[in-house]
């Protein structure tokens, strides 16, 4: 039996926090500035995705590293991880430049390596096209979330994907799951 995840990186939007239905009409790298300050006001009116904060304190309540990785802007993040209450939980905010984040998942996994030699890292996110690429990328364990842009839609991996996908989530504990085993 492998040895237990001990980093845990997380999606911000979708994932971690129910953004769907207020996101804002973006561009190609998934930012509009012109509505950003619209954006960040509507923080307060979005909600956790179902037992997300439970799920991250309890993997920073248990030893674990907890990581939010995102394509929106630093200052959003921040607030919704806030919003969230999980600042205390969650040991670094890395927000990113476009998705798949070129590189950002290689290099927290590298940042954590050389930390601490053999640690297990996992990645979850709601998007194959972008969350499950990355990982495919950085050769880090992924687990797909089905509520956030797939909605519920299974995913087909391709050849390449298989050697990451730990599996597809339908909601939290499920996800719970894959994580924790």
């Amino acid at each position: 039996m492998s040895r237990p995840f001990d980093r845990f990186v997380f999606d911000l939007d979708d994932t971690l926090i129910a953004s769907g239905a207020f996101r804002p009409q973006q561009d190609a790298a998934g930012r509009n500035p012109s509505l950003r300050p619209a954006f960040h006001d509507l923080v307060a009116r979005m909600g956790e995705c179902p037992g997300a904060s439970a799920l991250v304190k309890d993997l920073a309540g248990s030893g674990k590293t907890v990581v939010v990785l995102t394509n929106a802007w630093r200052d959003y993040a921040v607030r919704a991880v806030r919003h969230l209450g999980l600042e205390r939980h969650v040991s670094e905010i890395v927000a990113a430049a476009g998705k798949p984040r070129k590189g950002s998942l290689a290099a927290l996994r590298d940042k954590y390596d050389s930390a601490n030699a053999g640690a297990r890292m996992v990645h979850a996110g709601d998007s194959a096209a972008k969350d499950l690429r990355e990982s495919v990328a950085a050769n880090v364990s992924f687990v797909l979330c089905l509520w956030g842009d797939l909605r519920g839609v299974r995913h087909v991996p391709a050849p390449d994907e298989r050697a990451v996908l730990l599996g597809q989530a339908k909601d939290v504990p499920e996800l719970r799951n894959f994580l924790i085993k």
